[in-house]
């Protein structure tokens, strides 16, 4: 639903300044969801100019320009063997080599874990 469609009614009550709204409860969700958009947008904003503002190591953006897994590649940054990463996410060592070898693709939720576990922002991890 286009939020612009809602439909609402204003009232005050007897003796009251306060102007109150009602509206459908389908009408009411559908604020609640451009909101969370909203705020979902500004978030991924505030992610990508941090992103940007942070400076990637020479070496990480070298290794990762030469067609290496980013995800191995700040995992060797960080000094993490497959174990402390598996660790880390509760992923398998088999699942994250997979991951690293391009054989296996992860879910968005998988990327987010390993960005958590790596401190890195998500972006970092997906190749571009």
């Amino acid at each position: 639903m286009d939020i612009k469609s809602i439909n609402a009614s204003a009232f005050n009550l007897p003796g009251s300044s306060e102007r109150f709204i009602i509206l459908s409860e389908r009408d009411f969700e559908a604020l609640q969801a451009a909101l969370e958009e909203a705020r979902m947008d500004a978030q991924t904003k505030s992610e990508a100019v941090a992103a940007i503002s942070a400076a990637i190591p020479a070496e990480v953006a070298s290794a990762i320009r030469s067609g290496r897994s980013p995800i191995g590649v700040y995992r060797d940054y960080r000094q993490m063997s497959l174990r402390d990463l598996a660790d880390k996410t509760g992923l398998s060592e088999h699942y994250l080599l997979g991951i690293e070898t391009g054989a296996k693709s992860p879910s968005l939720r998988v990327i987010c874990a390993l960005a958590k576990a790596l401190d890195v922002q998500v972006d970092d991890l997906i190749s571009q």
